[in-house]
């Protein structure tokens, strides 16, 4: 069995990690965040560094010796809700060193996930010109796991690179699912009702009940929002809400990881709060998705060569 190594950079909570299947192996994740180093170490067992991918160096990451990088950078550059500065933002900094150290390493794969605005943008520009000058073939396009029978619309714009491998399209297929795979209530968790924090007052629901998403937990065919690194602090365009009778609660970060596609046995550490982890979880991506986009790859023909 050939084994693809992998360097997950943005690497988060891990679900590029959760995403792989089994012949591929995570070398090293790389993330500047240290909450994200918590959860990740607190789940997998291969090494996660706290590093500035601002400012590392190709020579540092051809260390790794990766067949295939992954990369997930900061999508506020290109969100409607954000300032949409594209690479004038300084949080497009690590995006802009790693396709300089990318011409330097040539790893044999690369794959990227981001926002639908990205494919648009001048980032997105730099890195096709970049792997058309390096003689790369690559496969793109924008997928939702709803596609493939997830309950949680969370659309996103995928793009997967072969340094060997043409494709035979240059868009990714569209998927469709005649039945859900995985619903609302699949993911709800049995103690989350007494959990501190979740539901919300009469009179916050009053307020916003007009703009919030609801779901009901017995509605075979609720759909989720996509949720949102705000959720727990803006009550609106964050994430949906679950209604349960009179209450109506927020989705435990648990709940969302376990949407998102997680595994069960997915944990955050204690000593982080709600609306972190909230936080986190919202910034995350869907391990169905991810794990469709790398289906995609003729591994063993292109690594043997």
């Amino acid at each position: 069995m050939v084994v693809v190594r992998c360097l997950e950079l943005f690497s988060g909570i891990g679900g590029f990690a959760c995403a792989i299947p089994e012949n591929f192996q995570v070398a090293a994740a790389l993330d500047i965040d240290q909450d994200c180093q918590a959860v990740y170490q607190a789940n997998f067992s291969h090494p996660c560094h706290c590093v500035s991918l601002e400012s590392v160096a190709a020579d540092e990451l051809a260390e790794v010796q990766a067949d295939l990088w992954w990369m997930s950078p900061p999508c506020q550059p290109f969100t409607r809700r954000g300032n949409q500065r594209d690479l004038a933002d300084s949080r497009s900094q690590a995006f802009l060193n790693l396709v300089d150290c990318f011409r330097t390493v040539r790893p044999t794969f690369l794959a990227l996930e981001n926002v639908p605005p990205f494919a648009e943008s001048d980032a997105a520009d730099l890195l096709r010109n970049t792997l058309r000058q390096l003689g790369y073939h690559w496969l793109e396009g924008t997928l939702c796991p709803t596609q493939l029978g997830i309950a949680n619309r969370r659309q996103r714009f995928y793009l997967l690179a072969s340094r060997d491998q043409p494709f035979p399209q240059l868009t990714f297929r569209p998927v469709s699912c005649n039945a859900w795979v995985r619903r609302v209530a699949d993911v709800l968790e049995p103690s989350a009702e007494s959990l501190p924090g979740l539901v919300l007052s009469h009179e916050t629901v009053r307020q916003y009940q007009c703009a919030m998403h609801t779901v009901d937990a017995n509605d075979t065919n609720a759909v989720m929002a996509c949720f949102t690194s705000a959720y727990g602090r803006s009550p609106v365009r964050s994430g949906s809400y679950l209604r349960t009778g009179s209450e109506v609660r927020r989705f435990s970060p648990t709940e969302i990881a376990a949407m998102l596609g997680f595994s069960t046995d997915f944990q955050f550490p204690n000593s982080l709060s709600l609306r972190r982890q909230w936080s986190l979880v919202g910034n995350s991506l869907s391990v169905d998705v991810v794990r469709y986009v790398l289906s995609h790859l003729a591994v063993a023909d292109s690594l043997a060569t």
